[in-house]
């Protein structure tokens, strides 16, 4: 499989599970990260390309890291800031100009996807509910149909 192949289908991946189990405003926010490239982006930048607040866009986003989907990292200080988000051994060749372009300021939190930790997340929760729909159901005993316009009127049924 080439770079490509797996680029679109982690992306498929997160668009599916964030469109499944969340509501629309997650999908949207977690849809434009994963546009604003492999580097991740700022709060800043997402929230301007999403037309909404700094602070509303972060509710966002801390919702989907609590749950494992988006990670996030701030810059605390100048040597953090000539730090590059990805190293340049993991970065996209076509993307090596572009990485100086895309170091955050001071103090700016970044929001980024690990791939890696996104399948094992989901591989996790996947087998959770797994389990839970394997357990026994609760046992109210047998019941009478109540519908006296019922053709199983009288019926015992479980």
């Amino acid at each position: 499989m080439s770079l490509g192949e797996i680029d679109l289908k982690c992306r498929k991946l997160v668009e599916m599970v964030v469109q499944m189990f969340y509501e629309p405003k997650y999908w949207v926010a977690a849809v434009n990260l994963l546009d604003m490239g492999e580097n991740g982006a700022t709060e800043e930048k997402l929230a301007a390309r999403m037309k909404m607040t700094v602070k509303d866009c972060r509710k966002l986003l801390a919702k989907l890291r609590n749950d494992g989907i988006v990670h996030s990292r701030t810059t605390k200080n100048a040597e953090a800031e000539e730090q590059p988000i990805i190293p340049l051994s993991k970065l996209h060749p076509r993307l090596h100009q572009q990485q100086k372009y895309l170091k955050p300021k001071k103090g700016e939190t970044i929001w980024f996807y690990k791939f890696q930790t996104l399948v094992h997340v989901i591989s996790y929760r996947w087998n959770k509910m797994q389990e839970k729909l394997r357990r026994p159901t609760q046992n109210f005993g047998e019941r009478v149909c109540p519908n006296p316009d019922c053709a199983n009127k009288g019926k015992k049924y479980r």
